[in-house]
């Protein structure tokens, strides 16, 4: 399934990134909740709306977008039952993620990159 929010989120990206046993009760609709919380959250943490422009992006720059919002709601599928897959290896994954959200918001937030992310 794909997830719309403002962007757009494929399932299999956030299943792929919560790992193969997380807990199947994340159902469909806790995700699009997820996503559109992670949506908000990116926009306000980058001060740009990117929701609001994500049909003009270019594909780079969705790609980034979409990495940020997909991990984050695959942290909050790994969060809703951290003994799924067992405490340690739940925490490494959130830790991994997060790594790769901050990674990425930095592209955003970097001026230089903000431009080249908006003109490539």
């Amino acid at each position: 399934m794909t997830f719309t929010g403002i962007t757009v989120t494929a399932s299999g990206a956030i299943a792929q990134k919560a790992g193969a046993y997380f807990n199947t009760d994340y159902t469909d609709d806790m995700m699009t909740v997820a996503l559109l919380q992670a949506e908000s959250s990116l926009n306000a943490d980058t001060e740009n709306n990117w929701s609001d422009q994500f049909g003009t992006l270019n594909a780079d720059t969705k790609g980034i977008v979409s990495a940020i919002t997909s991990s984050t709601v695959a942290i909050e599928a790994i969060r809703f039952d951290l003994d799924a897959i067992g405490r340690s290896s739940s925490i490494a994954m959130i830790n991994s993620l997060s790594n790769e959200i901050n990674a990425n918001k930095k592209i955003l937030l970097e001026k230089s990159k903000r431009d080249f992310v908006r003109e490539a």
